[in-house]
Parts: structure tokens; sequence; C-alpha cells
């Protein structure tokens, strides 16, 4: 017998880790398809809640009033099929369209994030039978010249929001992101500020490490999850 039970979108927990940044076009064109036709696709969630697949439709979802969910709880050998009973493809033009929607959406709101996608690699994720060769450089070489003809100056980058982002080198990425991963902590945010934390009680606030030229081993903290 398969399990489905309401609920709310805001118990669905977002994947920090998703490879997709998104676009601004695509944002948009989710907002227009869910206000002007309502949910279509369904969202893919794992045994905890956290999104694997549908996490900027979920974000979209939020922002345009769409809380209440059903969540169908299944092992993966079923296929899970959402019927709209207000559409009909034989009559009128709103399955159509949203037909059109869900394709073009998903396309223009793909936006591979280099950093995540070598920090997966770094650990040992197999990505080869996703991508062609050469598809993987051609992402992160995107990316790279993005760093260079934004760049403020100061060897870091600003992004569409305004925020800045650190151009540090791929090495470097996995060593943020491992640490991040160490604390246990799923707000990013608040996993870095652990991280500042524990520097701070362990070095003070007088002064830097001195780096020698060689470089030096990270300082073994110890995080709690």
């Amino acid at each position: 017998m398969v399990a489905v039970r309401e609920a709310k979108l805001s118990e669905l927990l977002p994947d920090e880790r998703n490879a997709n940044q998104g676009t601004e076009r695509g944002r948009y064109m989710l907002d227009h398809s869910l206000r002007q036709y309502g949910a279509g696709r369904s969202i893919l969630v794992d045994k905890s809640g956290r999104i694997i697949a549908g996490n900027k439709t979920v974000e979209v979802a939020a922002d345009v009033g769409l809380e209440d969910i059903l969540v169908v709880q299944t092992d993966g050998t079923k296929m899970v099929v959402v019927q709209r009973v207000d559409l009909d493809l034989q009559e009128g033009d709103a399955a159509r369209l949203l037909a059109y929607a869900d394709n073009r959406s998903s396309e223009v709101n793909l936006d591979w994030d280099a950093d995540q996608i070598h920090f997966d690699l770094d650990v040992g994720l197999d990505l080869a039978g996703l991508f062609l060769p050469g598809e993987l450089d051609g992402i992160r070489e995107t990316q790279l010249s993005e760093v260079g003809s934004g760049s403020d100056g100061r060897g870091e980058r600003l992004t569409s929001e305004g925020l800045i982002r650190p151009a540090i080198s791929i090495s470097e990425i996995a060593i943020v992101e491992r640490a991040i991963y160490l604390v246990g902590e799923r707000n990013r945010g608040k996993a870095v500020v652990q991280i500042c934390r524990a520097y701070l009680e362990r070095f003070g606030e007088e002064g830097q490490l001195d780096v020698p030229e060689e470089g030096f081993a990270a300082p073994e903290f110890t995080f709690g999850a």
C-alpha cells in the first residue's frame, strides 16, 4: 500500500551542496509557470526530507505561496505520477503551455557550480556517466573566465546578486568544503562562523599565522555536530 500524507513545504530541507546555482531568468520562468499554471512536476526528497531534485522549484513555490504538499513515500520501484485533473492536452492551451514551461524553465534555470562539481569529484563522486569527456573542463573554464571578467581587483568576484565570492583555487575550495562538512552544520554560513570561532579560540585575535613558503598543515579542530 502506498503511503501518502499531507505536509507543509517548509518541512522540506534544501540541498546545501546542490550543484545547480540556477539563473535569474530561470527563476522568473518558474515563478510565472507556478502562478499561471500551478504545480506540475513532483519534488524528489530523501528519507529525511532533504531535496534531491527540485530545489529551485521549492524556493519559488515558497515565494508564490504554494505551502501545502502531498508526500508520496516510495522505494523507487514504482513511478510516481502526478495527475492534473483540471487539465486536458486535447482541449485548450493550458496543458500544452505547461509542458513547454516545464521543459524550457528546466533548460534555462541550469547553471552548474564548478566549485561544487570539483569538490564532489575530489571526494570520489563518479560523474563519468553524466558528462562527456571535456564537458566538466568546459564548465570549469567558463567559470574561471567569469571570475576574470567580473573581478573587483582584490581577487574576488561580484556575483549577479551583489555578493562577494572569493576567487580561490580548486584545491583550496576542497579544503574549505571539507572543513564545512566536518562541522556538521547544515547552514553553510553558520558552519563558517563555527570554523572562525574555533580559530579565534585557539590562536586569539593578535596577528595571523606565519605561513612558510612550503605551506603548512591545517590546525586539527574538533567540531561538534
